[in-house]
């Protein structure tokens, strides 16, 4: 079985009120009518295609590619080709696949990541890129946690824990928590190290995780997929 991800980014910032809600429901029923094969958030569309051979993945994907090239053109609207991109998914994860789209006589290019959801997913599926982006979002907030955990009290540090912190970690880690455990290790010793910092302490993990009233990076993964 092999899948393509294919991503449209609609330019509708600038849409009243009353015209989006149309746009949206249009959206909707031209989704309905590719087999529900397409994910609709703000204003973008993702379709998801799967087949059993490349080159019926292919096929599959530039027939429903047209079908919603003919929707845009019927509505008016213009699809950013620049930001339209898709990745392929395969059991083989040593050679991918390549397929050729195209949309309105424009190839689309092939991306071997891309963000869906806030979550970024890469064509091998090992979330190593989505890991180390919270990694960099969490270790620019090292050096300000080390000037202000003296400042304020406990209470207000463990607020801002879990207003700046807790949030990048918790959020997809459904999926991204799949991965291997060689990938979490970077992350999981971030995260303990900034509660280290704010519980001023040092020493064991599981002290720091008992009393910020917060479970560890494995055993929210665990809560969530039970």
């Amino acid at each position: 079985m092999v899948t393509v991800l294919v991503s449209y980014p609609f330019p509708v910032a600038s849409f009243k009120d009353l015209f989006w809600g149309h746009f949206y429901a249009s959206c909707m029923l031209m989704i309905s009518q590719i087999l529900f094969l397409g994910k609709l958030f703000a204003d973008d569309i993702n379709l998801f295609i799967s087949a059993s051979t490349i080159r019926e993945l292919e096929q599959k994907a530039n027939t429903h590619i047209l079908n919603i090239n003919k929707w845009l053109i019927a509505s008016k609207l213009h699809l950013n080709i620049e930001k339209t991109c898709y990745s392929v998914f395969s059991p083989n994860k040593s050679s991918i696949p390549t397929i050729s789209l195209e949309i309105n006589k424009s190839v689309i290019t092939r991306a071997k990541n891309c963000k869906y959801l806030g979550v970024i997913v890469d064509d091998q599926l090992k979330w190593s890129i989505h890991i180390e982006l919270i990694e960099q979002k969490l270790q620019r907030l090292v050096g300000i946690l080390y000037k202000i955990r003296y400042k304020l009290p406990d209470w207000c540090l463990r607020n801002i824990y879990f207003a700046f912190v807790h949030p990048y970690i918790l959020y997809g880690l459904e999926v991204y928590g799949n991965t291997y455990v060689s990938y979490l290790d970077k992350l999981t010793t971030l995260n303990n190290k900034i509660l280290r910092i704010l519980q001023k302490k040092g020493g064991v993990v599981m002290i720091v995780y008992i009393n910020s009233m917060t479970p560890s990076l494995r055993a929210c993964f665990l809560i969530i997929k039970s």
